[in-house]
């Protein structure tokens, strides 16, 4: 967007035929205040200089020249002399090789002149009375409607009613108070073949430039489709003009991701800009929402909103279907663990319980409950005999990788076991060669498995990588997706933890960390799965 001040002519385009060459010549003619502004190009010039004659009553009242540079480019900025009777007066540039290249008549006011428009534009008390009062600063070069577009009757008739509500106009600021109110209505009730146009001419009321998130607007490959946005959108001046262009700019960028992790990062990352019930949703709230407004345009936030709500009907319903009622299915948080760790849930051997999903333990881990409730339900993690969940114990490396399993939709066939520290007949064999076989596991080296290690996060996150390309799931890696202590996550692991962190899986815990080298509890693994089938549009 550029600066342009409204313009009286615009684009005055005349053709000349030279030696067997049309030339056209393109002149902009601009009052501003006291001065006028004249922009153009002559086209090929030999001498590289016009002449420039302003006359009126009692003749000429500015003779001057105007010097272009090579290309026939020009800028002119010129004042009448103090004391310039008011009335009609007509600008004529001329070369003295092809005669006039461009004339137009304009009114001047003095001083006196001004004060009395001014006035009548203070002293307007309705529509009508600031329609006569506005029209005649025009006439006498005051101020210019736009030229690029036409101005819809709705906006005109706001344009006339916000003068007859506005006081104050003076010398130094009637432009500019007239300016605000033709850049608010302009937009306002602009439509879909023009709105570039609005933007554009009155870009120096607006100043999006100085906006917080005008670098989003600016690199992006599609401003055009950001200004459209601006149709869908409420606003009375220019505050909240603003305001929506931060928004549109954020809800454009979070359009371009492709996928519902990348949804999630735009939501975390511009936390200012969202309205509270879209940042305060749970990390699998906001991964549904990601997958409900996936590749889909949100042109405002009440659209988005519309969408939590959706997200939160679904919710409720899973609920009442289930026969819970909605109770225990909170997802609120606690404590310093940002749910979306990378971690993932226990189906236990011997000990696993696959009735009642509602395990009277989980108030040690309310925030994870939801994920716990919904993956019991899948049969993909159980809890233990005596009824408890026990959320906060390890994980072994054989749990998790049959949690794995399951939560994929392996099947569990002949496949050969490679590891010597995993006995026929075990519990987790099948699994373990399952995973081995699809490529999701390579064990700890040595030909070891390392049956019975608690497992520990940043192998969490090799596996469900794996796990997700083995399933032809796209997951990127984005170098600035990093946690604080990402020089102690071991090299083979560093793409894995960047890639889950980028996607939005995993969020680490809420100092920024990520641990690798720590071992996550049951309930930080269950949220993590139920993250992962979030994300892969299972849930």
């Amino acid at each position: 967007m550029k600066n342009k001040l409204p313009k009286i002519l615009s684009l005055l385009i005349a053709f000349v035929m030279l030696g067997g060459c049309v030339v056209s010549y393109a002149v902009e003619f601009v009052p501003d205040g006291q001065k006028y502004i004249i922009d153009g190009n002559a086209g090929d010039v030999s001498s590289n200089m016009l002449s420039l004659d302003v006359s009126g009553v009692g003749g000429s009242v500015h003779l001057s020249y105007i010097i272009t540079n090579d290309n026939g480019d020009f800028s002119y900025t010129f004042m009448l002399p103090e004391g310039t009777e008011p009335g009609k007066y007509s600008v004529r540039i001329t070369d003295a090789d092809r005669g006039e290249i461009f004339s137009c008549d304009f009114m001047h006011a003095d001083d006196e002149k001004k004060a009395q428009l001014i006035e009548a534009l203070n002293t307007a008390d309705d529509a009508e009375t600031a329609k006569l009062a506005l029209e005649e600063c025009v006439m006498f070069s005051m101020y210019a409607y736009p030229t690029g577009f036409e101005l819809s009757k709705a906006a005109v008739n706001e344009i006339y009613e916000k003068i007859a509500e506005t006081s104050g106009f003076a010398t130094d600021n009637y432009a500019d108070k007239l300016g605000e109110i033709f850049a608010v209505a302009s937009l306002k009730y602009a439509n879909a073949d023009y709105v570039d146009k609005v933007i554009d001419e009155y870009s120096k009321f607006y100043a999006f430039e100085r906006e917080k998130y005008y670098s989003l607007y600016k690199d992006s490959d599609d401003a055009d489709a950001v200004n459209q946005m601006f149709l869908k959108n409420e606003f009375d001046d220019l505050e909240q003009i603003r305001t929506v262009f931060n928004e549109i700019a954020v809800l454009h960028r979070m359009y371009k991701e492709e996928s519902p992790g990348g949804v999630v990062r735009i939501i975390d990352s511009y936390k200012d800009v969202f309205p509270e019930n879209v940042t305060g949703l749970s990390e699998s709230e906001k991964l549904k929402l990601g997958t409900k407004v996936l590749g889909k345009q949100v042109n405002t936030m009440a659209e988005l909103e519309a969408e939590v709500n959706s997200v939160l009907n679904d919710n409720k319903k899973d609920n009442e279907s289930s026969g819970n009622g909605g109770s225990g299915r909170g997802s609120s948080k606690t404590s310093g663990y940002s749910a979306g760790v990378a971690d993932i849930v226990i189906a236990e051997n011997n000990e696993i319980r696959t009735s009642e999903p509602d395990f009277a333990d989980m108030r040690d881990a309310e925030w994870a409950r939801e994920a716990v409730f919904v993956l019991s339900d899948k049969k993909i993690l159980n809890g233990y005999t005596d009824g408890d969940f026990k959320p906060n114990n390890p994980v072994s490396r054989e749990e998790f990788v049959k949690i794995i399993v399951c939560a994929f939709g392996l099947q569990t066939g002949q496949a050969e076991n490679e590891f010597s520290d995993v006995p026929d007949g075990h519990w987790a064999e099948a699994y373990i060669c399952t995973a081995r076989k699809n490529g999701m596991i390579n064990g700890i080296g040595g030909n070891e498995f390392g049956l019975g290690q608690n497992i520990s996060r940043q192998d969490m996150a090799v596996i469900i990588y794996n796990a997700l390309q083995k399933n032809g799931i796209s997951v990127m890696s984005e170098e600035d997706s990093i946690f604080s202590d990402m020089a102690d996550t071991a090299e083979y692991a560093t793409e894995a933890v960047k890639a889950l962190k980028s996607s939005g899986i995993t969020d680490g815990y809420a100092d920024g960390s990520f641990r690798p080298l720590g071992t996550a509890t049951r309930a930080e693994t269950a949220q993590l799965i139920y993250n992962v089938l979030i994300y892969c549009g299972e849930i």
